[in-house]
């Protein structure tokens, strides 16, 4: 310092640019960890869909990034270009041919799974002679589409289950997203009603998925099988990302709540929503894909 004891302003400012400047160079934290299930695996394996196109379906992936991206290979061919889509349709085969499927999925940063064990004695992912040997499965998919109901304009009472839209915990900065679907009359031409399964599918970050957010032991959701589970619980109670509650309006008008945020200030989330209902064959018909945000 200019004196002979003690600190001046010089000091002090010269002390802060010294701090700013080790700061900078610091490494930011890098997420090298891949998406989940790894390796990948299937949610329906290839199957045939005609006599000369094979489709396939990945479980859905997760990771705390946000966006799981997938590719599909048929292990003696080229690999797919990375998509946002689980669902794959390999087409132009050869009817006589034969033909071994595998998916892996990755993240925002790169970070890629291990394929799936297209040979594995679980599930074989394998087909051949798609031109005749093998007699098409069931492929019709549920209907009609589910009914994810949401109103043009926030309700004044937010919490009172009749529409999908974002909720803020009163008095507090937590916020859900509700989702609410009517399920009425939807039937399969093999699958009774009763059997047909619901997801709640969250296109901008599969985290919130009914399917990663609700304990197994209360999955799938069936149509006609109400069952009120979880709770909303307010900031500083335990409340965590992922936290949920599932309730029914009736029998076959299902409610959804997700905790997606308890951050500072009011804006909650703005995701984008759709609902989906499988067969036992895993055949699917789905709602609108709709955006909830404050």
């Amino acid at each position: 310092g200019s004196g002979t004891s003690g600190y001046n302003v010089t000091d002090l400012a010269d002390f802060t640019d010294c701090w700013l400047a080790e700061l900078s160079t610091e490494e930011l934290p890098t997420d090298v960890t891949p998406p989940v299930p790894d390796p990948m695996t299937w949610l329906i394996a290839p199957r045939v869909l005609n006599a000369s196109s094979v489709e396939m379906t990945a479980n859905t992936a997760y990771d705390a990034s946000g966006t799981v991206y997938y590719q599909f290979e048929d292990v003696n061919g080229t690999p797919t270009a990375w998509q946002v889509d689980p669902h794959y349709v390999a087409t132009g085969l050869s009817p006589t041919g034969e033909y071994c499927f595998r998916v892996r999925a990755r993240d925002e940063f790169n970070n890629v799974t291990a394929w799936s064990d297209y040979n594995d004695q679980t599930g074989v992912s394998c087909v051949n002679d798609i031109g005749g040997a093998i007699t098409p499965g069931d492929f019709t998919a549920p209907s009609p589409a589910p009914n994810m109901i949401v109103l043009p304009n926030p309700s004044a009472t937010p919490d009172n289950n009749t529409t999908s839209e974002q909720f803020q915990f009163p008095g507090e900065l937590d916020y859900w997203h509700k989702i609410v679907v009517d399920v009425t009359g939807i039937t399969d031409n093999v699958t009774p009603a009763g059997e047909l399964v619901i997801r709640f599918i969250c296109d901008s970050d599969s985290g919130f998925n009914s399917d990663h957010v609700i304990p197994v032991t209360y999955r799938p959701i069936r149509i006609g099988h109400p069952i009120s589970i979880g709770a909303r619980i307010p900031e500083g109670v335990g409340v965590q990302e992922g936290s949920y509650r599932l309730t029914w309006n009736g029998a076959n008008q299902i409610v959804y709540d997700v905790f997606v945020n308890s951050y500072g200030g009011a804006v909650g989330k703005k995701l984008h929503w759709h609902v989906c209902v499988y067969d036992a064959a895993g055949n699917s018909v789905c709602s609108p894909t709709y955006s909830i945000h404050n």
